[in-house]
């Protein structure tokens, strides 16, 4: 029996790594408010950061199309010959006596202020802003299916823990009524001891057949609360019980077409992503053939002092330039080939990802047919295990049985009663999985 002991703590929840977590006051709660609260936590909140970082990094990309405006304002003092020579042409005051040898290499310390604002705009760079714009729109797109991924896995762990505790909370019922019903066959062994008819040993079995139901449901009790500490963790809430009714237990797999599985699925989709954005990363490979066009427009002043006479110094520069690679040893059409080598990889990988959802979709449908098998198989075992042990319980009142039968057949129902739960948990465990591979809407 301990190691069905063993195998239905391990089976009903698995907790690998807990954090501390802000809890707030203790709670009794049901599946809903627990799935709502799972969309405010704080490992949701991380993925939302996530989605508004990439969508701040879409608009920066997008920023580029209206180019950009600078305002510089700058003094100097200096006297460098060639920086003075150069302060009073800029300021429009040279002189003739600035001509003269002394002037040129001696000059006098001087202050000069340049105040400017210039504007540049890309006008053509090959496609590839446009393609940085949808590489960046896609990354916003991925990181809301990211955001999804993680409502959906931290979902699944609450539902799991959630349908967890109430097999848990019907063991434990199960269990303490048997012990309740052992206690009432204690009593009657101990009337028959008085009449001869039962021995010291036969009570003695039945106290230590009650001290491991006393054990055994300790031990349920704390994988309960093991759970409920999980729960409060996922969704920064102290959870102490939970709200539920007898029908939640019925749940029925609700099975979905392959191709639905793989239009849906976020991994997919999220994969489907990554192919366009290699694409468009080959795109801009391939503007390394292309010319890069732009416009800039620059007006300022520079005075000796600032702002003193602007108008009387001021100047403007507009102008188109354009720049073009023509050679580079190569270096663009690696970038170009390898590009697409990149996305075969990321087609494949996307192929083989489908096939092994398919794989794991019918990996799930194939459990949850042979859960369902044998949780029919065990309800009836239990149904006649049951029937044994009260038979046997009659025959030791007749001194046809032993109490070692008695508790024996027992003992093999609560292991059935047990395998059931255990069962039950993973059927349940299955479905939920299922839900995972399509995106909850």
């Amino acid at each position: 029996m301990n190691k069905i002991i063993s195998l239905i703590i391990l089976t009903i929840f698995s907790i690998h790594s807990m954090a501390d977590a802000t809890i707030t006051t203790p709670t009794k709660m049901k599946l809903d408010e627990l799935l709502s609260l799972v969309q405010k936590s704080k490992i949701v909140q991380m993925a939302e950061f996530e989605r508004q970082m990439s969508l701040f990094k879409h608009k920066e990309i997008k920023a580029l199309d209206y180019g950009k405006l600078d305002l510089k304002i700058q003094g100097l003092t200096t006297n460098h010959s060639g920086a003075v020579f150069t302060m009073k042409l800029n300021e429009r005051v040279i002189q003739g006596s600035d001509f003269a040898i002394a002037g040129i290499n001696n000059p006098d310390s001087r202050e000069s202020y340049e105040s400017k604002i210039t504007f540049s705009l890309p006008l053509y760079t090959g496609g590839k802003i446009s393609s940085y714009k949808k590489i960046t729109k896609k990354l916003v797109a991925i990181s809301n299916l990211s955001k999804k991924d993680m409502i959906n896995q931290k979902s699944y762990e609450v539902k799991k823990g959630f349908y967890s505790i109430i097999l848990l909370k019907n063991l434990i019922t199960q269990i303490t009524n048997i012990k309740t019903n052992t206690l009432f066959l204690r009593e009657s062994v101990k009337q028959m001891r008085i009449e001869g008819y039962a021995t010291k040993t036969d009570i003695l079995l039945l106290d230590a057949r009650i001290a491991e139901m006393d054990s055994l449901v300790h031990q349920l009790q704390t994988n309960k609360e093991l759970i409920f500490h999980f729960i409060s963790f996922l969704t920064s809430t102290k959870v102490t019980d939970i709200s539920y009714d007898d029908s939640m237990i019925d749940i029925r797999f609700n099975d979905i077409l392959d191709s639905d599985i793989l239009t849906q699925n976020i991994d997919i989709q999220k994969a489907n992503k990554a192919i366009e954005i290699k694409r468009e990363q080959l795109s801009i490979s391939r503007s390394g053939y292309l010319p890069q066009i732009g416009l800039m427009a620059e007006y300022g002043s520079n005075d000796e002092k600032l702002f003193k006479n602007f108008h009387d110094h001021d100047y403007y520069i507009v102008g188109v330039g354009a720049s073009w690679n023509i050679f580079s040893g190569g270096a663009t059409l690696n970038n170009t080939e390898r590009s697409k080598v990149d996305l075969l990889k990321q087609q494949t990988t996307l192929s083989y990802a489908k096939e092994g959802l398919l794989l794991k979709a019918d990996d799930i449908r194939t459990k949850i047919k042979n859960l369902n098998y044998k949780l029919n198989a065990l309800a009836k075992e239990q149904e006649y295990k049951k029937e044994i042990f009260e038979n046997f319980k009659e025959s030791h009142k007749e001194q046809r049985a032993s109490m070692n039968d008695v508790l024996l057949h027992q003992s093999h129902y609560i292991q059935t009663v047990m395998k059931i739960e255990e069962n039950q948990n993973l059927k349940f465990t299955e479905i939920f999985k299922f839900q995972t591979l399509i995106e909850d809407k």
